[in-house]
């Protein structure tokens, strides 16, 4: 194996979906698959478009959008280090059902959509792999729109710190990946509605340093406690501010 394709294997590797993958798939993956490196605003695919590579992120962030570009009301996702998206290559004909637009410079590995269909037909652990994948990032946007319903703004931005959170209990920094209206646009709400419901976990220990661009939370267990209060936290809240 040349170096080229060892550190395409490398970086496979990272990515959740093939870590079960067989080795010897995985080398005929690398075998196909390319580095791409693109500038922040670039434009790798449209919505409509035909259907191409399939796309594994190595740096920086892909932003997807369920309709044109740049309008942060529009983001469908927000895909990150080792996380993939141009799934819909894997069906022949398949038009890009989202347009997605580097929001920093950004490395990625593409895999042409018709390598990846003809390796499936012979590698089921690669093929069982992104079903997983998928069926996992499918249970993810189930769990959003419950939230949307079911939980309030504070809710969810406390749920998606926990789920940055390094740790399970305790203090915890979290850096945050992106600027916060696209962390608004991918909650689910407008900057306005993060702001008052950031100024509503200050009541819990949580506090955002601008220069810094992190959160701080005090502890994540009582956080983590007002994130599945379904009462939406109300009482938490009074009880934590009483004791304060």
């Amino acid at each position: 194996m040349d170096a080229h394709n060892r550190e395409i294997m490398d970086a496979l590797r990272l990515t959740p979906f093939l870590g079960q993958v067989p080795t010897e798939d995985l080398v005929q993956l690398a075998a196909h698959a390319t580095r791409v490196k693109v500038r922040a605003g670039e434009i790798l695919f449209r919505q409509g478009e035909k259907s191409g590579s399939f796309f594994i992120v190595l740096s920086g962030h892909i932003v997807l959008f369920l309709d044109g570009e740049g309008d942060p009301s529009k983001i469908a996702r927000i895909a990150g280090r080792g996380e993939s998206f141009g799934e819909a290559c894997m069906c022949c004909h398949a038009a890009r059902l989202v347009t997605a637009q580097a929001f920093s410079r950004a490395e990625l590995i593409a895999i042409p959509g018709a390598a990846l269909q003809s390796l499936f037909c012979a590698s089921p652990g690669l093929a069982l792999g992104l079903i997983s994948e998928v069926s996992m990032r499918l249970r993810g946007l189930v769990r959003q729109v419950m939230d949307l319903k079911m939980k309030s703004a504070a809710q969810r931005l406390g749920g998606y710190l926990l789920e940055q959170a390094a740790a399970d209990a305790g203090p915890a920094t979290i850096r945050l990946p992106f600027e916060k209206k696209l962390l608004a646009s991918q909650l689910g709400m407008q900057p306005e509605t993060l702001s008052r419901a950031l100024f509503r976990l200050q009541g819990l220990g949580v506090r955002y340093n601008r220069a810094r661009d992190a959160f701080s939370v005090q502890d994540l267990q009582t956080l983590r406690t007002f994130c599945q209060d379904s009462g939406h936290g109300h009482g938490l809240l009074a009880d934590h501010a009483a004791h304060s």
